[in-house]
């Protein structure tokens, strides 16, 4: 599986606007050279890059940040679904509904995954059931920020008290299910 290069920027971003470079400095220092190389000096966001260089990424800010706040996958989920969207994309995230939204979330997944398919399975009033197959691997971490960018793209939409679970996760047939939930 492969990762686009923008979730590293977005990533990076938010690290060093909440805890500034040697917030990212204590970050890479959890990391082999290799990895800490290629972070700090080239990463492009038109290139994918390893899903197991994003897990490694992910371990280390948890490692280095997940003490203070346990959240901060999620909030690096919602801060990517808030700073990736340019021109009419952020348009579209006015005008839309949170159930719409959602139903063309498969759309943004592929944009960054380059193996997954996440598809609305149920929806209703301020409900919304997402399955994500067609992966090789279930990761916690990846899950936290994907329920992260799922929960601020709810409230970006006029979602009040958006609620994101993991309702079901099956590792026979690689797949999982989130269901979300907000109010009007």
């Amino acid at each position: 599986m492969q990762v686009k290069g923008t979730v590293f920027k977005s990533t990076i971003d938010y690290i060093k606007t909440h805890y500034g470079d040697l917030g990212f400095s204590q970050v890479l220092s959890n990391l082999s050279e290799e990895d800490k190389n290629l972070l700090s000096l080239r990463v492009s966001s038109a290139i994918w890059y390893p899903f197991e260089l994003y897990i490694r990424f992910s371990t280390a800010i948890k490692k280095e940040f997940g003490e203070e706040n346990p959240d901060i996958l999620q909030d690096i989920g919602g801060y990517s679904a808030e700073t990736g969207l340019h021109g009419a994309y952020k348009i579209l995230f006015r005008l839309g509904s949170p159930t719409y939204i959602i139903k063309i979330a498969g759309k943004a997944y592929s944009m960054y995954f380059d193996q997954g398919i996440l598809e609305v399975i149920e929806s209703g009033e301020c409900l919304v059931k997402l399955k994500l197959h067609d992966i090789t691997e279930i990761n916690d971490l990846h899950l936290e920020r994907i329920l992260g960018w799922m929960k601020k793209t709810f409230a970006m939409t006029g979602g009040k008290n958006p609620q994101m679970e993991i309702f079901e996760k099956n590792y026979e047939e690689m797949y999982v299910i989130f269901k979300g939930t907000w109010t009007e």
